[in-house]
Parts: structure tokens; sequence; C-alpha cells
């Protein structure tokens, strides 16, 4: 629960790729049942964070899913706007 996830071209949620791909954020993971998964697409969401690499996200940065965490992007296609780091917990609040 709480995991960045992404929309896949055949139109399943998706948690970030184990191969370290990086695609678009959807939203925040909160339940799932069978095959129904429950995602939170707007407002505040706080997702993990790796610190102390280049890509990681600061305050009016856009992101892009990575495995389990969040990373930051200048790329068109990231989305998403950081509102707070909290570098003590690895953590970010993103405006989704």
């Amino acid at each position: 629960m709480g995991a960045p996830v992404w929309l896949s071209p055949d139109g399943y949620i998706r948690r970030g790729d184990e191969d370290g791909t990086c695609e678009r954020l959807l939203g925040r993971f909160e339940s799932a049942s069978g095959s129904v998964a429950t995602v939170q697409i707007c407002g505040v969401a706080r997702f993990n964070i790796v610190g102390g690499f280049s890509d990681e996200p600061k305050c009016g940065d856009k992101v892009l899913v990575k495995r389990d965490h969040v990373i930051r992007s200048k790329k068109k296609r990231a989305s998403g706007f950081v509102i707070a780091v909290d570098m003590k917990n690895n953590t970010c609040d993103v405006l989704l």
C-alpha cells in the first residue's frame, strides 16, 4: 500500500518495473481485491524516495515511478509536482 503506480499500455495498473525502467506516475496504490485496484489519482500523496542521488526529488520537481519510489525528472512525460521533501524519513509529498 502507498506505492507509486503507473498505467501500462494494455490498461493495467503497475508498480515500478524490476529492471529500473522509469514510467509516468498515475497515482498511489491504495488496495486491491481480485483484479480490481484502488488508486489515488488526485490530491496530495506521500511516496518513498532514495536520498543522496542525483535523481532525488526537490520541491518543484516533477517525478517518474522507478521501482518502489519516485525520482525527479525533467522529461515531458513526468507528472505530479513535489511540494515537500522529508530527507530524514526519505519521503516526498506530491500533488497529483
